[in-house]
């Protein structure tokens, strides 16, 4: 008795071939497309100089805790239409700086962090202006100005740092709150 001969395909015509190539085939390109990715949008979120913020921690500490002291208090406003920034102080002491920093840090956004000097127009009274509208989640960071060094931290100044969903108009108030 003589066996009938198969007739086998080419192995380019074997599904099985392709589907155990395929996975080898599909971690390649999806490798790449990490790599790529990973190294053309940089995690801005880490620190270059962490070892200096570090032992900086304890002047921010000393800082916050003067703004407590001070009860030390903040209602912003942002106007709507023109970006201007309106901060409103309310403490214990009754003398302010000339000027004042106001920051709003993205989380997640480096290139979306606003840093602004802001002017004082009466005793209690600041203004500044946006560069341009944002919304969302920042931190907050309202402190005093070194007068020596023009938009560099006072190490003997106050801090008041936040958290808030901004929204275009609204008024917010960050700092000590009277229970």
């Amino acid at each position: 008795m003589q066996a009938n001969p198969t007739n086998i395909a080419p192995w380019y015509r074997q599904g099985w071939f392709w589907f155990i190539v395929s996975i080898p085939m599909a971690s390649v390109c999806l490798g790449t497309t990490m790599l790529i990715v990973a190294f053309t949008n940089p995690d801005t979120l880490v620190k270059d100089d962490y070892y200096r913020d570090g032992k900086a921690i304890n002047q921010v500490i000393a800082r916050n805790l003067h703004a407590e002291t001070l009860q030390l208090s903040a209602d912003i406003n942002i106007d709507e239409l023109t970006g201007e920034v309106l901060v409103q102080l309310n403490s214990l002491e009754d003398q302010y700086p000339k000027t004042l920093q106001l920051s709003f840090l993205s989380p997640t956004l480096e290139k979306e962090d606003q840093t602004l000097t802001l002017q004082q127009i009466s005793p209690d009274r600041f203004i500044g202006q946006l560069e341009s509208k944002f919304t969302g989640r920042r931190y907050i960071h309202l402190e005093t100005i070194s007068a020596q060094e023009s938009h560099k931290p006072s190490e003997d100044g106050w801090l008041i740092e936040a958290h808030h969903h901004v929204q275009a108009g609204e008024d917010f108030h960050i700092g000590y709150y009277k229970p």
